[in-house]
């Protein structure tokens, strides 16, 4: 998303720029809704740059278009971000995944709409608030959200994370000095490792040499187990994790990582053989 040069406020001001002038292209009229999600997870954790929630607000709120949040994943990013959506997508969090069930929030506008034209259409009754799909508040589902909700507040997961999350980030933002490592990024307990050829993002690893597969490999030694996408490995441990456990990670993950570094300097011995 940063081009070289680029501080880490700039690449908000020109994605900002870019979503309005594509607004203005295809015309206003034309767009109902701009959605995202606070930080990509799968996609590679990803985390916005600073002040870009802030700019892209101000620009589809000045066209009258909807903010919808996917937050499917997290369900406390838009707070961090201090992002203000029309519409709110929530899931896994919901039951910490134990069941599947998702939700929409919706601010009062757009819930307001919804509801006059139920009442507009005169919708089975009076007063309903048309909406909803076959399996629509499950029981079983929802009986286990909101056991899973009362253990958050109870145990206060949320604190939790806050204070465990800042020896995850640093312990591990301290190998980003290793030569195979092109960046390391992530948010309280999410994070990426993008391994590249000397240290640009420009000069991928020869996918062949499956660095990404070695290091995990590595890990798994040792008892760990992380997600691989190619030449990036993501790592995204339990909410009540504890900062021993968190320093048990940091040290086989610097295990694996020496251990791929070495592997990277044989393949690369054999290569200019």
């Amino acid at each position: 998303m940063r081009r070289c040069g680029e501080t880490e406020e700039e690449p908000s001001t020109r994605l900002a720029k870019n979503l309005e002038d594509l607004i203005i292209k295809e015309g206003p009229e034309t767009i109902g809704d701009f959605i995202a999600k606070p930080v990509m997870g799968a996609g590679g954790v990803i985390p916005p740059p600073a002040t870009y929630f802030e700019k892209i607000q101000a620009v589809v709120k000045k066209y009258d278009i909807l903010f919808i949040a996917d937050e499917a994943r997290d369900n406390v990013c838009c707070d961090k971000y201090n992002i203000k959506p029309d519409l709110v997508s929530l899931a896994k969090a919901l039951s910490s995944a134990y069941l599947p069930i998702g939700a929409i929030l919706m601010s009062q506008e757009v819930a307001d709409v919804i509801y006059s034209q139920s009442n507009k259409l005169g919708i089975l009754y009076s007063g309903f608030f048309a909406h909803g799909f076959t399996y629509s508040g499950h029981p079983v589902s929802c009986a286990v959200a909101i056991e899973a909700l009362k253990i958050y507040k109870e145990r206060n997961i949320p604190e939790h994370v806050n204070r465990v999350s800042t020896g995850f980030q640093e312990g591990l933002k301290a190998f980003s000095t290793s030569p195979i490592i092109g960046e390391i990024r992530g948010t309280g307990l999410i994070l990426a490792t993008e391994f590249t050829e000397n240290k640009s993002a420009h000069e991928p690893i020869p996918p062949e040499w499956g660095v990404g597969e070695y290091f995990a490999a590595e890990c798994k030694k040792h008892g760990m187990i992380v997600r691989v996408a190619g030449d990036l490995i993501m790592m995204c441990p339990p909410l009540i994790i504890s900062p021993e456990e968190i320093n048990e990670l940091i040290t086989i993950y610097g295990k694996a990582l020496k251990a791929a570094e070495e592997r990277v300097k044989e393949l690369k011995t054999q290569q200019k053989k």
